[in-house]
C-alpha cells in the first residue's frame, strides 16, 4: 500500500507563549503547546502513523498516555510543527479532534476546580458562556497531506488561507492575553457590579493570592495558562480510543527577581559560615519576607543557590524565598504603597545584610537567551538528510536542560532547533556558547554541517515581560541572522529609561576562529572580569570607558589603519590616563594586550555565505570587518563587570558538577 505525508502544525504560537505577566505564564504557554502537539503525535502513531521530523521525546509521548518512563518531563521539548508517514486510510480530522478535545478536557478540568464555589449563579453563567467561546477558539490547526514528502512548502500555503477566524471579544480585556474579555467582567449584560466583586474576592481567596493577585483580571486561556499546572496531575481523558494522562509539574517556577539575584544569594549565603551576625541577618530577612509576601511555594532553586545552602548549612525557613524581597526598590514601592512596616522591616533586614556581607545589592537585571538553528531548510530540501537532522536535533534538545541548569538557569523550552531559557547575567554569554557547542557536535556527530544563531537580551526585571520577549525574537532574527550573517549572537541591553546597547558578533570572530592575525577577539565575560578589578600597576576606575566611547564616535572607522595600530595607541594611553602607568615591562606588556583586547571586541564583523552544492558539508563563508563599533561594545563591557563583582564560582559549579535543578 502506498505511503502518503501527514504535515501538521498548531498555533499560534507567539502570542499565545509570549503574552505573560510572570515567568509561569511564560513557561505554561510553552508546554501547553508541546502538550498539544504531543497528544497530535499520539493521535496520529494510534493510526498507524509514523513520525518522521522530528523526532519526539519518548519519555513525553510515553508520560502524557499514562506509561511508563525515565523521567517527567517538566519542560515543553515537543515542536508545533511535525511531519508523519501515514497509511492511505488515515483520517486527519481524528488527529484535529483529539487535540481540541483534550483541551477542552484539561479547560473543562480547571473549570470544575476553580469555578463551581463562585457565590453568584448569574455571574457564574455569564463567565461560563465567556470561558466555552474562548476556549473554542483558541487555537488555530492546519495539516495537509502529500504524496511527497518534500511538499512542506504546502503546509505554509495552506496557513497563508487564514480560515481561522476568533469571534469578537466586547467588555472588559484580560490584563495577559490582549483583546480577549474577562471571565468576571462587570460590563457583561445582566450582571451586577457588586456580585462580580464578590466572586472576584472568592475566587482570589480560594486559588490563593500567588496565582492570582487582587484586582487581577484574567480571560479564559489566561487563566487555564496561570492554573492547569495545579490540577495536571488529576487530568484523565479517553478521546477516540487514546487514553491521555496528566502528571505531576511544578505550580510555580523561579521569578524574574530570583534570577537575577541568584548569584548574590549565593555570595552572601557562602559568608554566613564565618559570620554568625551575618547569619542571624539573613534568617530576620527571611522571617520578614515570608510576613511580607507569603511563602512562595516554588522550589526551584538554581545551581549556586543550592550548593551555597548547604555550605551554609541552611535549613527551609532561614532564608528568603521571594525575589522582590532581595531589592530595595520594590521594598520602597510597598512602603509607599501601604502603611508599610512590613515592607520597612524586610529593607531594614536586607540593608543588614548588605552591610555584614560588605557587598552591594544586586543589580535588578536579568538575561532571555533564545536560540535557533540557521537554515535547517537546505538541509531538509532533497529529503535525503531527514533522519540524521531529526536524530541530531533528538540529541542536542537531550542536552539542553542539563546546560541550563549548570548555568544556574531556567529552562522555558528545547524543541528541534530552538531553544528559550531564562539566565543570571554572568552566566548568560558561557551558556550561549556551551549550547552552541552542544549544536554543532550534535550535528557532526551525523556527519552534518549546521549553525547556531543566539540573541542574549539584559532586561530589568521591572519591565513587561510581553514586551521583552517580542523584542527577544526581533534582536534573533533582525540582527544575528539577518544583519551579521547567521551563525553569530547578538546582545542587547535594556536600559529600564529606554536607552539601548547592542554588540552583534559571528560565532567565529568571537570564539577565534577566524584567522589569528585576522581577529584575536577575548572572550567579552572574562575581559570583563579584569575591569571588575584591579588592574597590573594600580587602581583602576571606568572613566576611561565614556572617554573611549566619545572618541570612538567621533572617528571615522575608514580611517583607521589596517591593524588597528592608532586606535590601540589611543586605547593604551587611555588605559593609563585611568590608572598609575605601570612601570615594569610585564606589567606594560600586560596592558598592550588589554588594548589590543578592547579594540577587538570594538570591531565588528559580518558573516557572508555562499550556497553549496552539498548542504551537508556547509556553505563557503567569508567574513568582513565592517565597522568600529560607537561604543556599544564598551557599555556592554562596563555592565557585565558590575555584575562580576556579584558572581559566585566555586570550582564545582565552574566545572558544570551541578547539573540538576530540583524540583
Amino acid at each position: 500500500m502506498s505511503k502518503k505525508y501527514f504535515h501538521f502544525t498548531l498555533g499560534p504560537v507567539q502570542s499565545f507563549v509570549a503574552q505573560a505577566r510572570r515567568t509561569r505564564d511564560f513557561w505554561a504557554g510553552s508546554f501547553l503547546l508541546s502538550w498539544l502537539s504531543g497528544v497530535a503525535m499520539a493521535a496520529v502513531k494510534q493510526q498507524g502513523g509514523k513520525i518522521i521530523y522530528p523526532q519526539p521525546d519518548a519519555d513525553f509521548l510515553a508520560v502524557l498516555q499514562g506509561q511508563p518512563c525515565g523521567r517527567l518531563p517538566v519542560q515543553g521539548c515537543i515542536p508545533n510543527r511535525f511531519m508523519a508517514e501515514i497509511e492511505v486510510e488515515f483520517d486527519p480530522e481524528q488527529v484535529v479532534v483529539t487535540v481540541q478535545m483534550a483541551w477542552r478536557e484539561l479547560a473543562e478540568l480547571v473549570w470544575e476546580k476553580d469555578f463551581s464555589a463562585l457565590p453568584s449563579e448569574v455571574v457564574k453563567e455569564a463567565a461560563r458562556e465567556v470561558w466555552q467561546r474562548q476556549v473554542a477558539s483558541c487555537w488555530e490547526i492546519n495539516w495537509v497531506i502529500t504524496p511527497q514528502r518534500r511538499d512542506s512548502g504546502l503546509l505554509n500555503r495552506r496557513k497563508h488561507w487564514r480560515t481561522h477566524i476568533p469571534p469578537e471579544e466586547p467588555g472588559n480585556k484580560c490584563m495577559m492575553m490582549a483583546g480577549l474579555q474577562v471571565l468576571l467582567d462587570e460590563r457583561h449584560p445582566g450582571v451586577k457590579y457588586q456580585d462580580v466583586k464578590a466572586c472576584q474576592q472568592t475566587l482570589c481567596q480560594q486559588v490563593g493570592s500567588l496565582d492570582l493577585r487582587d484586582g487581577e483580571q484574567l480571560c479564559a486561556t489566561g487563566f487555564i495558562k496561570r492554573r492547569f499546572a495545579r490540577h495536571f496531575q488529576q487530568f484523565a481523558a479517553c478521546i477516540n480510543g487514546l487514553a491521555l494522562r496528566g502528571w505531576t509539574l511544578p505550580s510555580s517556577v523561579p521569578s524574574l527577581s530570583w534570577i537575577a539575584s541568584s548569584h548574590w544569594q549565593a555570595s552572601v549565603m557562602a559568608s554566613i559560615p564565618d559570620s554568625a551576625p551575618l547569619r542571624e541577618a539573613w534568617k530576620t530577612l527571611a522571617e520578614a519576607s515570608c510576613h511580607l509576601n507569603g511563602r512562595p511555594d516554588h522550589n526551584v532553586k538554581t545551581g549556586c543557590i543550592l550548593q551555597t545552602r548547604q555550605i551554609a548549612g541552611l535549613l527551609p525557613g532561614s532564608y528568603p524565598e521571594d525575589g522582590d524581597s532581595l531589592f530595595e526598590e520594590p521594598l520602597r514601592l510597598q512602603m509607599d504603597q501601604t502603611a508599610g512596616w512590613d515592607a520597612k522591616t524586610t529593607l531594614e533586614a536586607l540593608l543588614k545584610v548588605k552591610k555584614l556581607s560588605g557587598q552591594p545589592l544586586a543589580p535588578p537585571f536579568y538575561a532571555v537567551l533564545q536560540m535557533d538553528g540557521d537554515s535547517l531548510g537546505a538541509l531538509l530540501r532533497d529529503g535525503e538528510h531527514e533522519q540524521a537532522v531529526s536524530t541530531a536535533l533528538k540529541g542536542f534538545t537531550g542536552k539542553v536542560n542539563d546546560t541550563v541548569n549548570a548555568h544556574n538557569g531556567f529552562l522555558i523550552y528545547a524543541g528541534g532547533d530552538d531553544v528559550l531559557a531564562l539566565i543570571p547575567v554572568q552566566d548568560a554569554i558561557h551558556c550561549a556558547i556551551s549550547l552552541r557547542t552542544a549544536y554543532i557536535n550534535a550535528f557532526a556527530e551525523q556527519g552534518l554541517h549546521s549553525t547556531l544563531s543566539g540573541a542574549i537580551d539584559f532586561c530589568h526585571v521591572r519591565q513587561p515581560l510581553t514586551d521583552v520577549l517580542s523584542g527577544s525574537h526581533q534582536l534573533l532574527d533582525d540582527v544575528a541572522k539577518a544583519r551579521t550573517g547567521r551563525d553569530a549572537l547578538a546582545i542587547r541591553v535594556t536600559q529600564r529609561g529606554g536607552g539601548q546597547q547592542l554588540w552583534t558578533q559571528p560565532w567565529a570572530a568571537m570564539l577565534g576562529e577566524l584567522d589569528k592575525e585576522v581577529c584575536t577577539m577575548p572572550d567579552i565575560q572574562t575581559l570583563a572580569k579584569t575591569f571588575a578589578h584591579k588592574l597590573p600597576g594600580g587602581a583602576f576606575t571606568s572613566s576611561f570607558l565614556y572617554r573611549l566611547k566619545a572618541l570612538y564616535e567621533k572617528l571615522d572607522w575608514q580611517m583607521l589603519d589596517a591593524d588597528g595600530g592608532a586606535l590601540r595607541a589611543v586605547i593604551r594611553a587611555e588605559l593609563a590616563r585611568s590608572g598609575q602607568l605601570p612601570i615594569a615591562d610585564d606589567a606594560k606588556a600586560s596592558l598592550d594586550t588589554l588594548a589590543q583586547q578592547i579594540y577587538q571586541i570594538s570591531i565588528c564583523y559580518r558573516r557572508h555565505e555562499c550556497p553549496s552544492k552539498d548542504p551537508s558539508i556547509g556553505p563557503q563563508v567569508t567574513f568582513s570587518r565592517v565597522a568600529l563599533d560607537n561604543g556599544n561594545a564598551l557599555e556592554l563591557l562596563l555592565f557585565l563587570a558590575g555584575f562580576e563583582r556579584h558572581r559566585y564560582t566555586p570550582s564545582d559549579i565552574e566545572t558544570g558538577a551541578v547539573q540538576e535543578v530540583a524540583i
